[in-house]
């Protein structure tokens, strides 16, 4: 859950503080894995609750579907009183009260964050952050989490392959609403070992037809998808994810 992992993060900052003095002369390695660049998608059907007359019928006005993708998402956030306050407690301005257009969502497979960057250097994470305001996250479910892997015992280059169940969270504060659990299934790619460390690829798939949608304060029912990759050079000891995440090799 992610309230426990925030617990642990806690737990072993001090631990990773003192590890990053040694880092250099011992040659330790901290945890890293690719952040991926996500897409998320779908929609969300719900009803406005009116209902109309015309004397010889009552009836409830039909049912309403909207969509979204991360523009749509990101614009939400836009609009919302509390983002932009948040913004600007953040960067300390009220003219930076706004995610700059081509932003996109990143996400932390190990922390669960969510973070809106850019690649002009704009970044701010959606569930940690300096108003203490949740509008979101994706998390995975440590209860299930399972997979395979195949790795050379001489280069310990590989891939894997991992299914998983998640949540993924998004709250604008403004009467818009997705909280949904689904499948994910996560596929790795791992490069030679070179001096303690490898390339890693990550391409993430996710689906979800669950749980609660609200739209400008109406409940409804969503619709998810998310799909993204990412890249990154890790520490070769932490793969496969699937054991390291319940402890090392």
């Amino acid at each position: 859950m992610k309230s426990i992992k925030i617990l642990f993060c806690a737990v072993i900052t001090g631990a990773l503080a003192l590890a990053a003095n040694q880092s250099a002369a011992g040659g330790i390695l901290l945890t890293t894995f690719p952040l991926v660049k996500l897409n998320p998608s779908g929609s969300i059907t719900y009803s406005d609750g009116d209902t109309s007359d015309n004397g010889t019928v009552t009836k409830g006005t039909p049912l309403k579907h909207v969509s979204f993708n991360t523009k749509k998402l990101i614009d939400l956030l836009n609009a919302s009183p509390t983002f932009m306050a948040a913004l600007t407690n953040q960067f300390g301005s009220a003219s930076s009260n706004q995610v700059p257009a081509g932003s996109y969502f990143v996400w932390s497979v190990w922390t669960d964050d969510l973070i809106i960057t850019n690649k002009n250097g704009f970044s701010f994470n959606l569930f940690s952050n300096l108003a203490d305001d949740q509008f979101g996250f994706m998390e995975i479910d440590e209860d299930f989490l399972f997979g395979t892997f195949t790795r050379n015992d001489d280069t310990a280059a590989g891939n894997e392959h991992d299914v998983t169940g998640f949540r993924f969270f998004f709250n604008d504060f403004n009467g818009n609403e997705i909280d949904t659990y689904g499948t994910a299934t996560l596929q790795w790619s791992y490069g030679a070992e070179s001096a303690g460390t490898q390339k890693t690829t990550l391409n993430v798939s996710a689906n979800a037809n669950s749980w609660l949608g609200e739209v400008s304060g109406f409940t409804g029912a969503p619709v998810f998808r998310a799909s993204g990759s990412g890249k990154g050079t890790d520490p070769a000891f932490q793969n496969p994810f699937y054991f390291w995440f319940f402890g090392p090799l």
